[in-house]
């Protein structure tokens, strides 16, 4: 009787092992189609597009009063 115990804790550990690879490998595969790949010219173009952004933001920005002309 102990023995079948046993045997049921051990399944029960090793469904939730088998459940957490099937996780896993699901995260992995969705993650992996989000993925496009780029080459060179268009990161280039994505990172321009980020610093003009920035750039107009600061514009907007008011500068400190010990940092203005007088």
């Amino acid at each position: 009787m102990e023995k079948e115990k046993k045997e049921e804790v051990l399944t029960a550990k090793e469904e939730k092992k088998e459940e957490q690879a099937k996780q896993d490998k699901s995260s992995f595969l969705s993650s992996a189609k989000e993925k496009i790949r780029k080459n060179g010219i268009q990161v280039k173009k994505e990172v321009e597009e980020v610093e003009k952004e920035l750039l107009e933001k600061e514009k907007n920005w008011e500068t400190p009063a010990f940092l203005r002309k007088k």
